[in-house]
């Protein structure tokens, strides 16, 4: 907000401020609620929800159960799961970084 209603800028401040003071004033003042006033909900759309299936729906247990029971057929079969190290990834690739060849040229 700016004023130069006064010569003054310490007066515009002040008047600002007292601007500023009366509208948070009148915004507190609970004599009218503006209830009278009709509201337009044309340009309103209701959120959709949308409702999850219950055949989807997994308890905590039940999620956990089905993760060990994927495991243990993963081991059966013979295939291990690959945990990747992000440690390690990272210092292989730093390390082939600083042995490559720079691309730059001298200027």
């Amino acid at each position: 907000m700016s004023s130069e209603k006064f010569e003054n800028p310490a007066q515009n401040k002040r008047y600002l401020g007292d601007l500023v003071n009366n509208i948070i004033t009148e915004a507190k003042d609970e004599k009218d609620m503006f209830k009278d006033i009709p509201l337009d909900f044309r340009h309103h759309k209701p959120k959709v929800l949308h409702k999850m299936p219950e055949a989807w729906r997994m308890n905590e247990y039940e999620n956990v159960e089905k993760l060990l029971k994927q495991r243990e057929e993963v081991k059966l079969l013979g295939g291990e799961e690959k945990i990747i190290d992000g440690r390690q990834t990272v210092e292989m690739y730093v390390r082939a970084k600083s042995m490559a060849p720079s691309t730059t040229r001298p200027m």
